[in-house]
């Protein structure tokens, strides 16, 4: 089997619905500010899938992409939702000094919203680093999200590697080896890390960059307006950032919406059970009912997994982003 970044990824159900929540902040945040300012600036992938749902959903039509492989960007150039979108090679590393060229090739684009969407779990200093330049770079309005790889088993070589190097728990061995790749971005709040931690580590690690984008610029407050967590292949971890003029907070119909985070350690965790049409048509008769009551009536198990009651409840809040499937011929 391929890679899961050669699988389109409307069938991978969860990496498909943490786009759509994405797409449904930005949704919010266009209703709010109109999206002629805007201009989107995203990892594409060679399809372009963000790209066109972006367009199609909210009606961005400044849209830009980039990519470091050459074969890639000739490919988007062929998959370009509409014809004024730009595809570029370009490293990660160049993007937050090139924000201001990249929305100078927009007429009339003032606000970017910008998704640095990584994968490599060894580089993540780096990874911090150009999403904190990028985040020195916005201004009110702007909007910046970082995808990264949260999978815990990345940051050690073996399962006894920890015993090998001597320490007293596989958590404390974890932990150190985050402290080596993350430098000054890791929290000091973080003394173990368990085989679930390394999404909510990450987050505070993310929160701290906030924090220190905002001591050197003080132009601008940054809001977490949606973290998420989930496997795909890998395990994930996102957030989505929002900047408001320093000192102030965003507007209720964005701090308002319902996946907005309540706390430091507010995710929405992702776990979509793969379901045919006639499971999920069946579950959807009883959605207002609580997970065992549906598990009860619908006889059957939604996964392969242990815990159904907990695939039923993501279900259950996340249920009208799941991907739909129709057989289409093009003649």
């Amino acid at each position: 089997m391929g890679r899961g970044s050669e699988i389109p990824y409307q069938l991978r159900p969860n990496k498909f619905i943490d786009r759509m929540l994405f797409l449904d902040f930005m949704q919010r945040i266009t209703s709010i500010r109109g999206t002629k300012g805007y201009a989107y600036i995203s990892m594409g992938g060679k399809h372009l899938t963000d790209q066109h749902l972006v367009y199609r959903k909210t009606g961005i039509s400044k849209l830009f992409s980039f990519d470091f492989d050459a074969e890639t960007v000739k490919r988007q150039r062929c998959n370009l939702p509409i014809d004024t979108a730009i595809c570029e090679q370009m490293n990660s590393s160049e993007i937050p000094g090139s924000l201001d060229l990249i929305l100078s090739l927009f007429e009339g684009s003032t606000n970017f919203i910008c998704w640095l969407d990584y994968t490599v779990p060894g580089e993540r200093h780096r990874q911090l680093e150009e999403f904190k330049s990028v985040l020195k770079n916005a201004l009110p309005g702007d909007v910046v999200r970082i995808s990264m790889n949260a999978n815990a088993r990345t940051l050690e070589k073996n399962p006894s590697e920890w015993k090998e190097e001597g320490f007293a728990t596989p958590g404390l061995f974890r932990a150190k080896k985050l402290q080596d790749q993350l430098g000054g971005f890791f929290p000091s709040s973080i003394k173990t890390i368990s085989e679930t931690d390394l999404p909510a580590a990450l987050l505070e690690a993310v929160r701290l960059v906030c924090d220190q984008a905002n001591a050197e610029m003080k132009k601008c407050s940054y809001w977490l307006c949606l973290a998420t967590t989930y496997q795909d292949g890998q395990k994930m971890f996102t957030a989505t950032i929002f900047a408001t003029e320093a000192g102030t907070v965003p507007p209720a119909g964005i701090s308002n919406w319902e996946f907005y985070p309540d706390s430091d350690d507010d995710f929405v965790s992702i776990a979509a059970p793969i379901l045919s049409v006639r499971e999920k048509h069946m579950i959807d008769q009883y959605i207002s009912e609580d997970s065992a009551s549906i598990l009860d009536k619908i006889e059957f198990q939604p996964t392969d997994k242990k815990d159904h009651a907990a695939a039923i409840e993501s279900y259950k809040i996340l249920h009208r982003f799941y991907p739909e499937f129709q057989h289409v011929e093009v003649i």
